[in-house]
């Protein structure tokens, strides 16, 4: 990820997604899918976990957060 941090943490609970922003930018939801994409990637390649499984595999939830400095007002969405 070239832009965005990203760690599988809180006991393997949580996938927490962050980036700062200083521009608005509304593809936001798109980019932390695309990330969230690339890490769950790698989670999968070097765990227990087996797509084809008549089990349901457990996965860590995603949890995204977006920093945004920019002086022009937007609202929370």
């Amino acid at each position: 990820m070239e832009s965005s941090d990203g760690t599988i943490s809180n006991g393997m609970n949580e996938l927490n997604l962050w980036e700062h922003q200083s521009i608005y930018n509304p593809n936001m939801p798109m980019r932390f899918f695309l990330y969230a994409a690339k890490l769950y990637e790698k989670y999968t390649a070097s765990s227990e976990y087996y797509a084809y499984s008549s089990v349901l595999q457990f996965a860590p939830r995603p949890k995204c957060v977006c920093f945004y400095n920019e002086t022009r007002e937007q609202h929370e969405k």
